[in-house]
């Protein structure tokens, strides 16, 4: 399933690329169960992720990619898109 965000589809396409070993079912059952807790989780301390992030969560299923794998697109995602909008925020809030 492709998604509505052109980062997310660029990681896509990165991790394509990549040769790794996919999850089977039994170990993308657990990431998908871990997932769930974790949205349970936040939700209860009324965090709740932007529909870009679920996608890319999402994406990382889809792949079947293990967390060792995309990981470090987490890592990305937080510094190319998280960390710009805190900064463009604290700065709106400044003047």
């Amino acid at each position: 399933m492709m998604s509505a965000f052109p980062l997310i589809e660029q990681y896509r396409t990165e991790l394509r690329a990549r040769p790794y070993v996919r999850v089977d079912d039994a170990a993308l059952a657990e990431l998908r169960q871990r997932s769930a807790e974790a949205d349970h989780s936040n939700a209860i301390e009324g965090i709740y992720p932007t529909p870009e992030l679920q996608a890319l969560f999402a994406m990382f299923l889809e792949e079947r990619a293990p967390p060792d794998v995309f990981g470090p697109y987490v890592g990305r995602y937080i510094e190319e898109k998280i960390v710009p909008a805190d900064r463009t925020l604290a700065t709106a809030e400044a003047v």
